[in-house]
């Protein structure tokens, strides 16, 4: 696409605004700005020269690029897209300044984690590799400056995937999908849609990585358009990896490759699911397995993801701000060894969270934030009764540890919501919590 002399209007001028607008630039385009922020609008414009859009009239405008934060059914863009303006992401901006092969990796959860591994698991086999995307370096600042011989390593959010048009990974890896972001994409379809929209633009020299036991996947991958490769923890697939007897195989159709035992992940702290999905990788780019494993097996996992803090008598104390809807905290509980309180709530996403409940092995829950009504309503109609309400999260401890009693146990800290009730982000929310155990522990 050539930019040059095209009207282009950056709508959001936060991170990812800022570098759209910063490549736009440096392609002579003339560049328009548009935030409901307007310090943070008028700061862009001095800082890069693009001029201030102070209405929604998209006279002359060619292009509309949009920030992650825009909603395809905000205002601007339905009018824009009534005008037959196109509309894309920055990521697909990105994407199309970019030489280098990408590989994209999306799901509800763990992206970070596995955008992170994958471009250790790359740089220690000898490839010049970046994490960019939706880990918080966009890649609309990274685009031009990478080489054919590298490889981006890309965390795709489903907002990013919801305006793109040519977006062409040559690996994409999608590990899971459960509900997630309900308050945006409106129905459950609109956002296995934007999650599918990854493959897309696929072809039959490239590779889709997949996880092979979660149904909102597995009954959508008919029209992917490349080879499937798949990572299960139960069934055996002839091209990807599985467990089998407390081994790691992986199959390339008629090849099979023992790759390890079980255990030499056992103290690992990522996800089962996600080292299965590096060495499919692994597999398929035909480097040693043994990189793989020394990347998981060395991998620290971002703060505040199921993060141990602190032991009260028996009682383990665990903080997962960074479990954001359901399926990360019923992955945090599954993970737990014996009886766990979980404190949850915050800022609701959509979610329902009849089927959480249900799977839940939690033995008591807290429930602390914004959406505690939901959650009580929701535990009364399955008719079940195991729940404290609190109006504070130094409360919400304490009545854990009161639930818990003289009793070994867990207790985890993990919202399955939004922070934004009381919080900027899920980090201002972990450390917070970090700080509150702290002082708790420092008074026994």
């Amino acid at each position: 696409m050539d930019f040059k002399n095209k009207n282009v209007l950056v709508l959001g001028a936060g991170m990812s605004g800022f570098a759209s607008c910063e490549l736009l630039k440096a392609l002579c385009a003339n560049v328009y700005i548009s935030d409901h922020d307007r310090f943070c609008m008028e700061r862009l414009a001095r800082e890069q020269g693009v001029t201030v859009l102070n209405d929604d009239n998209l006279t002359g405008i060619n292009l509309i690029v949009i920030s992650p934060g825009i909603s395809i059914h905000s205002e601007i863009v339905v009018k824009a897209k009534k005008l037959k303006i196109k509309v894309i992401s920055e990521l697909e901006l990105g994407f199309l300044n970019c030489k280098s092969p990408i590989i994209a990796i999306t799901g509800t959860n763990g992206k970070t984690s596995t955008t992170k591994l994958t471009a250790g698991f790359l740089t220690n086999a000898g490839l010049g590799a970046y994490s960019l995307g939706n880990i918080g370096y966009p890649v609309s600042a990274a685009a031009r400056g990478l080489y054919e011989h590298e490889v981006a390593v890309v965390e795709v959010s489903s907002f990013q995937l919801e305006a793109v048009h040519e977006f062409h990974p040559h690996i994409a890896i999608l590990l899971n999908i459960t509900p997630d972001h309900l308050d945006r994409h409106r129905t459950m379809r609109e956002y296995i849609n934007a999650k599918m929209k990854i493959f897309a633009n696929m072809n039959k020299k490239d590779y889709a990585i997949i996880n092979a036991d979660d149904k909102n996947i597995s009954e959508n991958t008919a029209k992917i358009p490349c080879p499937v490769y798949r990572f299960s923890l139960h069934k055996k697939t002839e091209y990807g990896t599985y467990i089998n007897k407390n081994h790691i195989y992986f199959a390339n159709g008629e090849l099979l490759a023992q790759v390890c035992c079980l255990k030499a992940l056992s103290e690992s702290r990522l996800n089962i699911y996600n080292a299965l999905a590096l060495i499919t990788l692994s597999g398929i780019l035909n480097i040693p397995f043994h990189i793989a494993l020394r990347a998981v097996s060395s991998f620290m996992p971002e703060p505040y993801t199921i993060e141990p803090v602190g032991e009260y008598k028996k009682i383990k104390i665990f903080n997962d701000s960074k479990g954001t809807n359901t399926g990360a905290t019923l992955s945090a509980l599954q993970r737990m060894k014996g009886r766990t309180v979980v404190i949850m709530g915050g800022r609701d996403k959509g979610e329902n969270y009849t089927d959480f409940f249900v799977q839940s092995p939690a033995v008591h829950y807290i429930f602390c934030g914004e959406n505690s009504d939901k959650l009580v309503r929701t535990m009364k109609k399955l008719k079940l009764s195991g729940f404290t309400v609190c109006s504070s999260l130094h409360d919400a401890v304490i009545a854990g540890f009161a639930e818990l009693g003289t009793k070994s146990g867990n207790l985890l800290f993990s919202p399955a919501c939004a922070s934004f009730d009381k919080f900027l982000n899920y980090k201002e929310r972990g450390k917070y919590f970090n700080i509150l155990i702290g002082k708790l522990l420092e008074t026994e």
